[in-house]
């Protein structure tokens, strides 16, 4: 479920029962822009349709009937991303923490205190699957060793990074150990001294840690034993610096398996990779960009810019794996809804990833992978080497003083492979060109992008034409909505979990031929490295690789909003993929983000009862959003 920032909770704080509010009472209350109350206002609709009413030449003001205040705190403030640092140190600060204390503690009711902790423990599993926080005879307790406590703790941490700005501020009521200010001056000159090379969210990532691991030995909750780590030299000579000075600073002793457990924490931090692995990496880069082509048809061969700065990211990675110290990612969320077939290619490239390394990867590192293939994408679009037919059945002139047009395009490298008359249709189509430029309309269509030219070319024709080969688009529009089966259609589907919706659908699937049995089986192992769950109640769920026996989508509005990883999820499109090449089913996933992006969209959509009003209102909406 998406949940709100500090200044969104204020925002709502705002608020009574049936009262209008105009965006200069706001401003004021919050000390903030009118323009920026409109665009948190936006936002939270965006989250959650109509949360937020505006009254015409008033104001606005809540709908108290709104369904998603039923998962909100008593308070009206959010489901309690405010207060998962303090559970989570209470928990963590103890052996068992009693339950009703606790709820009592906080102000809240049991059921909230439930729900928060459920949000809590699927956070937790995606850094630690084997981690949970479970309640035994009204006592919560938390299973793990002392690293693993301490590697959660500063996940869910970095989980809240972006919504504190990255201000350290934000952070100092979780220490009494250590001024956290002053911690972050003394690694600041540690890290400048050392020319340690570290961005904005790796030194604030680094600080928490070592915050957490005084918080923990202060209380006297020290590491006993690390196994299957093994700093460099380095490392550990980068520990023991650290470590005099910290101790001089913050009047702290640390015992040798502390130590041990710093040095990890600089392993992280510095590269002591040998040429073997540099060579291990190169060949299973190539591996990759073979399957990338073969996958997603995506040519990235001759980018060696991408390959370099690939493995340099791999080679870190690797670091961070053996001292399991991981990235934290603020673009993720970005990422994830704005670039979904990159991101679900790095999908991939971290499945290999984790069969080669036997580790597990987060969405965080994966969405840096995810920026590196959107670098070399960028590059492709913007310098890339485009085959052009010509059809010509006029003069030779003309076609000359094209070809020379076309060739000082200086972001494009343009090959006219052929000028054919319109009786050899058939080779044209054997070269396989980007375009046909046409002097006259073609007797047949094709598959390929055909650009007419009407007598003389002019600028207006040349820059229509690099248009076309920049944007790849074809002649004809891609509708989605062809790609739906009314036998593929649901509706008020009761189920209580992804699991059963996901089965249900696939079991549909499979009676209708689309998939084999396996499919459902496939689609759960992508879920657990990166759910498909997005904002606004949807989720499209597929597995990694294409293997469906036919492309369709299959859509299910269920009865009841379900928990999908943390997101209130209701509408799903299931895709049935196939090894087949099909451009305009590729590009679907894309568009389709693109559209449910907007929330109103969703709303009407999750409304509809049958297959044909669906087919309506997708298309309509389809119609203004493309």
């Amino acid at each position: 479920m998406e949940t709100f920032t500090i200044r969104q909770i204020k925002l709502l704080q705002c608020f009574h029962p049936n009262e209008i509010l105009t965006a200069s009472q706001l401003s004021k209350e919050l000390k903030i822009s009118e323009r920026t109350i409109r665009n948190e206002i936006r936002t939270i609709n965006e989250q959650y349709p109509e949360l937020i009413l505006s009254i015409k030449s008033k104001g606005y003001m809540i709908d108290d009937k709104n369904p998603i205040l039923s998962l909100l705190d008593e308070d009206g403030s959010t489901i309690g991303r405010t207060r998962y640092l303090y559970i989570i140190k209470q928990i963590l600060s103890q052996k068992e923490t009693d339950y009703y204390q606790l709820s009592d503690e906080l102000y809240i009711s049991e059921s909230t205190l439930d729900k928060q902790l459920n949000s809590i423990n699927q956070i937790i599993e995606r850094r630690n699957p084997n981690m949970q926080i479970r309640r035994r005879n009204n006592k919560l307790i938390i299973n793990g060793s002392e690293e693993e406590r301490r590697q959660i703790y500063t996940y869910l941490m970095n989980h809240e990074m972006d919504q504190y700005n990255f201000n350290l501020n934000n952070y100092t009521e979780f220490f009494n150990s250590c001024n956290i200010n002053d911690l972050k001056a003394y690694f600041l000159d540690f890290s400048e001294h050392h020319h340690l090379k570290l961005r904005d969210f790796e030194i604030i990532s680094f600080i928490l840690h070592i915050a957490i691991m005084l918080e923990r030995v202060n209380k006297g909750n020290e590491i006993t034993n690390i196994e299957g780590y093994h700093p460099s030299a380095e490392a550990e000579a980068l520990a023991h610096d650290f470590y005099k000075g910290l101790s001089e600073k913050f009047h702290v002793t640390l015992s040798d398996m502390e130590l041990t457990y710093l040095s990890c924490l600089f392993s992280g931090k510095i590269s002591d990779i040998q040429d073997q692995k540099i060579q291990e990496y190169r060949t299973f880069i190539s591996e990759i960009m073979n399957d990338i082509q073969q996958q997603y048809d995506l040519d990235l061969h001759q980018d060696q810019d991408f390959q370099e700065n690939l493995l340099i990211h791999f080679l870190g990675l690797d670091n961070r794996i053996r001292s399991n110290s991981f990235l934290s990612n603020p673009l993720i969320k970005d990422i994830k809804l704005h670039f979904p077939l990159l991101y679900d290619i790095s999908v991939y490239i971290a499945m290999k990833m984790q069969s080669r390394t036997h580790t597990v990867l987060l969405e965080d590192e994966i969405g840096y992978i995810t920026l590196h293939i959107m670098n070399a994408v960028e590059k492709i679009q913007h310098h890339t080497y485009k085959k052009v037919v010509i059809v010509n059945p006029m003069s030779t002139a003309v076609v000359s003083f094209l070809k020379q047009r076309l060739m000082r395009c200086s972001d494009l490298t343009i090959d006219i492979t052929g000028t054919f008359s319109i009786f050899d249709i058939e080779k044209v189509k054997e070269c396989q060109p980007d375009i046909v430029i046409s002097f006259i309309p073609l007797p047949e269509a094709l598959d390929i992008p055909v650009y007419v030219c009407k007598g003389f070319p002019k600028d207006d024709d040349l820059k229509r034409i690099v248009h076309l080969l920049k944007t790849n688009i074809t002649s004809n529009h891609i509708e989605l909505q062809s790609f739906f089966h009314q036998d593929l259609f649901f509706t008020d589907i009761d189920v209580a979990s992804k699991e059963e919706a996901i089965h249900f659908i696939c079991d549909k699937l499979l009676q209708k031929g689309y998939c084999s049995s396996d499919y459902e089986e496939k689609i759960l192992a992508r879920e657990k490295i990166a759910p498909t769950a997005y904002g606004n109640y949807f989720a499209i769920p597929h597995p990694i690789e294409k293997c469906a026996k036919e492309n369709a989508v299959s859509v299910c509005i269920l009865k009841h909003p379900i928990t999908w990883n943390n997101r209130k999820i209701r509408l799903i499109f299931l895709f049935a993929l196939s090894p087949q090449k099909d451009i305009a089913f590729d590009e679907l996933f894309e568009k389709l983000v693109g559209l449910l992006n907007d929330a109103s969209r969703v709303k009407l959509l999750m409304k509809e009862k049958d297959y044909s009003s669906f087919l309506k209102t997708f298309t309509d909406n389809e119609s203004h959003a493309i």
